[in-house]
């Protein structure tokens, strides 16, 4: 998880590199079609600052997001990046729809069961498979509840709270 950057959201995670012109692999942290194709300019996270970087190229190679950045014109420029999370000013934040959420809202709310018994805290929402899991730091030990209803009850950003059910064996 990045350190939190004043004024800046997370949109994404560069994985690694793609070719030898300078492209990378990245995770992008939503499914808004087409995020990058109106974006000039992202910053990318290098220790504890912000790199602002510019867009020269975005596509998708076998459902993978490709991007390419002005000055990483090769396999090691690029290398250097991998690992490293993307950022977009919060002026540029897509207005979602109802009941959808933005990762970093999500991280480090508080949990709760259905009878309001605290759980611990979210640490991250991982991708896996057909829905995102919250990861969920409690005494001891890592829970991971799937992100849809049946499991997660409700989110309220203004209260920092998660209200979750849990299994038996969760």
């Amino acid at each position: 998880m990045s350190q939190v950057h004043e004024g800046f959201i997370a949109v994404g995670k560069i994985l690694g590199i793609f070719g030898f012109q300078g492209w990378v692999k990245v995770s992008a942290y939503s499914d808004v079609k087409n995020r990058f194709a109106r974006v000039k300019a992202v910053y990318i996270e290098s220790g504890t600052e912000l790199l602002r970087k510019i867009l020269t190229g975005h596509q998708y190679h076998r459902h993978q997001l490709l991007l390419k950045f002005e000055d990483l014109d090769d396999r090691e420029s690029a290398r250097e990046f991998s690992g490293s999370e993307l950022f977009l000013p919060e002026t540029e934040k897509v207005k979602l729809p109802p009941d959808h959420f933005f990762i970093h809202d999500l991280r480090g709310l508080k949990v709760y069961d259905s009878s309001d018994n605290f759980l611990g805290m979210v640490t991250e929402v991982s991708s896996a498979g057909s829905s995102d899991l919250l990861v969920i730091q409690t005494e001891g030990k890592e829970i991971l509840v799937p992100l849809v209803a049946e499991f997660v009850l409700g989110i309220d950003l203004e209260k920092g709270k998660v209200i979750v059910r849990l299994w038996e064996d969760m």
